[in-house]
């Protein structure tokens, strides 16, 4: 019984430290969408200059969440970096259909991609950083 509650507990420890790594990449994207957004208002820009400061949003925010979940694990960097970065990937994909129209699978394959091996790299940047 007690070994039980030991196992949940580091599970639903870990679960959150994903979840607050998660919510960190969101939070990136979002100040840096607006970041963007507002550069953006004071000339003019190309259609072509808001996919590419979307994507730059969302590497951003992919760094960040793949390095904040594996620094507050401590190891598996780039195990523990890709599935933070497949979560927010998730949401991000949640959030697009709910807000935008049908995507394009294509589309979709590129950022799953982006958000998995950028949240991996944060993630191995975090456990080959200092304390």
């Amino acid at each position: 019984m007690e070994q039980e509650f030991s196992e949940n507990n580091i599970i639903g420890k870990k679960l959150l430290q994903f979840l607050i790594g998660t919510a960190v990449g969101i939070l990136t994207a979002v100040i840096t969408a607006l970041i963007l957004s507002f550069i953006m208002t004071f000339s003019f820009v190309p259609d072509s200059a808001v996919k590419v400061a979307s994507t730059v949003s969302s590497v951003l925010a992919a760094f960040a969440c793949g390095f904040v979940t594996v620094k507050l694990i401590g190891s598996g960097g780039l195990l523990y970096g890709a599935l933070s970065g497949l979560m927010l990937f998730t949401v991000q994909l949640i959030l697009s259909l709910i807000f935008s129209s049908p995507c394009i699978l294509l589309d979709v394959l590129i950022a799953f991609l982006i958000n998995t091996a950028v949240s991996a790299v944060g993630g191995i940047t975090a456990v080959n950083t200092g304390k």
